[in-house]
């Protein structure tokens, strides 16, 4: 049986990916609840249509 060890480097990155992605859950639980879900899914149907 192997051990796979990260180095401080890649424990990092991966710390911040975890964070990253933290962070735009935790934005999207704070729209929906202050705004409500319609205007939830009316925001981010605007923001991949101006991406398309």
């Amino acid at each position: 049986m192997t051990q796979h060890s990260l180095s401080l480097s890649h424990r990092l990155a991966y710390g911040a990916v975890l964070v990253a992605a933290g962070v735009l859950v935790g934005g999207a639980a704070l729209l929906w609840a202050r705004n409500g879900a319609s205007v939830f899914f009316d925001t981010i149907s605007a923001g991949i249509a101006a991406c398309l």
